[in-house]
């Protein structure tokens, strides 16, 4: 196996699963710069199909130009014809059936806005069940043929074991053990690659130590010296920042894109002055004198500042010539084919290549209108085979279910406040058949939008309509519309697997046809969706937010300053009306995130937590309180364990504090009686306390505080010296099973798009890296018990863990999502019986 396939299971699950039993051709986009593993997960699935069964594009440059003539009109392939014509006759002949298409690095060759329609043209001449694309920069969310799923390579999660195997397999080949390097060193090694997201610098480092390793045992003063001194960062596409902490050990961090963007301008300006002078004559409202000032102590930080509130497009532009950007994009190895493109779009690629999502226009309404193009192009192919006619016919009516879910989403939430609020509006007068919030289907959307289109006399509905200009929200025609599409796109989704493919024909076209005329009458009720831009402050004191509309048109807009406060930059928003200037329009976010409060449903939590709780009696059973005052219980969230530690302790007093104030607020509730126990909202990292706490508890919390070092430093401040810490956290590969379940059923629902560039935010160490990091934080007698267990002894493990360790993964989400998306996860986890295994840590030690 290639080596640097390695921490790359996930990819190569989803591509096993979209070649086993399939209800339509599916698309997968690996993408990744130069050393993530692209090319390498592609050898491993050469080795997966018989070599027959998979076409090879770049081994067949006629069939690719032959797609790119007739995506661009100038060929056959996607042309409607007679099926009784001879070209058609010719094609069904000559026709080729294969299992798997692959095309790798497909954005050097065509540019991101080819790459749809050559996949459309491609699906459409060959009887395929899965195509693989990879590709260097992140791809652009555009509208496809069939489902896309999309998967990020730059975040390798290789298992200690799994890497520490590569490590052994080169010392092998030339003569040595793994017993020459220390288990410091390993440790390291295996850090180093997990922050590097060019996998060719960590294989030449361990090939230097492999090709150096003797008679003497190797440590990590081995490996700082061999990367200050022998391996050089410039030659790969990214290499992890290094630092040695203050008891000795060596400590990689993942540079930032803002750090690389900031490296770049450094490796161009040596000097200060000139790199201001360049900036005040080319990058708009430079202030020259303030950047001297900040340049003066530290030249970086300066840099750096600038590179953290500015376009990094705009940098770009204007402070690298043509050839300093030619230069990068080469050195990244991105897209060469386009150095002759224009400067602004030279410095968008390279903007993309260093991580920077680059937002096109802002996609509304034509998106579905090119989801039916899309799909007419197939429903215009000679004899297109079966499996791409239900992959297109899937995506077709994703994607308009998704436009309904747009309208209701904005008009619920100017006409009654949220889709919340109209879930339960309608439920109220519909009491015998109510709408389950978990997950609305089409014909459910379609009632809610009737239920929209009612009328009333209520101040907010009137003053909605009235704000947006309209006496109804939709037209009787495109309701009709609506529903017409809901009955077809049952009928089509519940065709059976043996009907013949005219039939699948006819059903495809009924569907492409329906699907056209509701997208057409949505036009009317489909708000503009904006990006803003920009923030502006005029002479006179105004702000004044700039937007660009989905043509590219400049709109500018004042708010009253209870808007101001919900705005975000960069963000998009559905905008009504939509005019050259405006005061006030109406703005409804394109999609609705929550990024203020983690644990949202505090009273299903404490329903829902019996593992934790049960957890948590590992930890009190190792600890004596009886001599303590004061205690304080860190992410005590619904109370149930900071309860238990006060009923154990009547003497004690007890403290919990958790960063929910619904959390908080439950707590409370169930504390009435205890008089030894009180609840706030705080956040640890913040908390302050006027006396320090004899001990310090927490369950199942510390694995979300971050950064990890400066959680635990809190932990040892609100300590008193002889203070006792009593932490139970997650440990190495935790929950990885339900991790990937959790990904498996996100690609499922079409949710993946939410996820690019996302990690789990959580530290789960190992019990070496724990006892490490408590040992510098300073604290004495650490011990710490490594339990790891498969589920038995917690029967409930799956429920509760939707519950709480699926919470970051609904962050992500739009919230009238999040309970379908933890309802599929349960019944997915039911059937597919994913591994359970649970690392958990629980931690003691003493402030000295």
């Amino acid at each position: 196996m290639s080596t640097e396939i390695l921490g790359h299971s996930r990819a190569r699950a989803a591509i096993t699963a979209a070649m086993g039993p399939t209800s339509g051709t599916k698309i997968i986009i690996l993408f990744g710069g130069i050393g993530s593993g692209k090319t390498a997960i592609l050898d491993w699935l050469r080795g997966q199909v018989h070599e027959t069964d998979i076409f090879d594009c770049r081994q067949n440059p006629a069939a690719i130009s032959t797609a790119l003539r007739s995506h661009l009109g100038d060929g056959d392939l996607s042309a409607p014809r007679a099926a009784g014509s001879p070209r058609a006759q010719s094609r069904r002949e000559t026709r080729t059936s294969y299992r798997v298409a692959i095309y790798d690095d497909i954005d050097h060759d065509l540019s991101p806005e080819l790459i749809p329609g050559f996949a459309a043209a491609l699906v459409g001449s060959l009887d395929l069940t899965t195509v693989v694309f990879t590709e260097k920069t992140p791809p652009r969310l555009d509208v496809y043929p069939v489902p896309v799923q999309f998967i990020s390579l730059e975040r390798r999660e290789a298992s200690r074991a799994e890497f520490i195997a590569y490590v052994q397999r080169n010392l092998e080949q030339h003569g040595h053990d793994l017993d020459v390097l220390t288990p410091e060193l390993l440790s390291a090694l295996h850090l180093l690659q997990t922050q590097c997201n060019d996998f060719r610098a960590v294989a030449a480092v361990v090939s230097h130590l492999s090709t150096r390793a003797g008679t003497r045992q190797l440590d990590e003063s081995d490996l700082f010296r061999l990367l200050r001194e022998e391996v050089k960062p410039d030659a790969f596409r990214s290499f992890p920042g290094m630092r040695v902490s203050a008891g000795g050990r060596l400590v990689f961090r993942a540079k930032d894109k803002t750090e690389e963007l900031c490296e770049i301008i450094l490796g161009y300006y040596d000097d200060p002055n000139e790199l201001a002078v360049v900036a005040a004559e080319d990058l708009r409202g430079f202030d020259a004198a303030s950047f001297a000032s900040q340049a003066r102590p530290s030249y970086r930080d300066a840099v750096m500042s600038m590179c953290l509130v500015r376009s990094p497009i705009d940098l770009i532009s204007s402070l690298l010539g043509p050839r300093e950007v030619i230069r990068e994009i080469r050195h990244r190895q991105l897209d060469q084919a386009r150095e002759f493109d224009s400067p602004q779009a030279r410095a968008r690629l390279l903007a993309r290549g260093l991580g920077f999502t680059v937002s096109d226009a802002p996609g509304g309404h034509s998106i579905y209108q090119g989801a039916v193009t899309s799909a007419r192009s197939v429903a215009g192919m000679d004899s297109a085979p079966a499996e791409t006619l239900r992959g297109a016919g899937l995506s077709l009516a994703q994607n308009v279910e998704r436009m309904l879910f747009d309208l209701a989403h904005f008009w619920a939430s100017v006409l009654v406040g949220s889709m919340t609020d109209l879930i339960r509006e309608y439920n109220a007068s519909n009491l015998r058949r109510p709408l389950q919030a978990q997950r609305l289907t089409g014909g459910q959307l379609a009632a809610l939008l009737r239920y929209l289109n009612r009328g009333g006399n209520d101040v907010v509905y009137t003053l909605g309509l009235l704000l947006t200009r309209r006496s109804r929200p939709f037209s009787s025609s495109f309701l009709a519309a609506v529903d017409t599409f809901v009955a077809t796109r049952n009928d089509f989704v519940h065709e059976h697997r043996n009907e013949g493919r005219v039939a699948l024909q006819q059903r495809f076209n009924q569907l492409l046809n329906d699907a056209d005329l509701v997208v057409g009458r949505a036009g009317e009720s489909y708000p503009v969706v904006v990006k803003l831009t920009e923030i502006m402050f005029d002479e006179f004191g105004r702000q004044i937010y700039s937007a660009t509309d989905t043509e590219g048109r400049i709109l500018r807009f004042t708010l009253t300053r209870d808007e101001e406060e919900k705005i975000s930059i960069s963000s998009h928003y559905f905008m009504l009306p939509t005019e050259p200037t405006a005061i006030d329009p109406v703005l409804v976010p394109r999609f609705v995130m929550d990024a203020g409060v983690l644990f949202q449903e505090a009273e299903g939590y404490r329903q829902y937590s019996d593992t934790q709780r049960s957890q948590s009696t590992k930890l009190l059973d190792r600890i004596d309180l009886s001599t303590r005052e004061r205690a304080l219980d860190v992410g005590c969230g619904s109370g149930r364990v900071t309860l238990d530690l006060a009923d154990q302790y009547p003497n004690l007093q007890v403290h919990g504090i958790d960063i929910s104030a619904e959390m908080i607020a439950v707590a409370r509730r169930a504390a009435r009686g205890h008089g030894n126990v009180t609840f706030y909202e705080a956040d640890v990292l913040k908390y302050r306390t006027e006396q320090a706490y004899d001990a310090v508890f927490s369950n199942s919390t510390m694995h979300w505080v971050l950064p990890k070092e400066a959680g635990y430093g809190a932990l040892f401040r609100l300590l008193a010296p002889g203070g006792l810490l009593a932490v139970h956290q997650g440990g190495d590969q935790t929950y990885a099973g339900l991790h990937e379940c959790a990904y498996e059923v996100i690609e499922s629902l079409n949710l993946a798009s939410f996820f690019k560039g996302w990690r789990y935010p959580a530290h789960y160490p190992t019990r070496v890296q724990i006892e490490e990091l408590l040992g510098k934080t300073g604290f004495a007698d650490v011990e710490v018990f490594s339990d790891e267990t498969d589920r038995q002894e917690h029967p409930t493990l799956v429920r509760d863990f939707s519950y709480a360790g699926l919470l970051p993964f609904l962050r992500q989400i739009p919230e009238e999502r999040r309970e379908l998306l933890r309802n599929e996860f349960l019944r997915h986890a039911e059937r597919s019986q994913p591994s359970l295994y649970q690392h958990r840590l629980y931690i003691t030690a003493r402030r000295p």
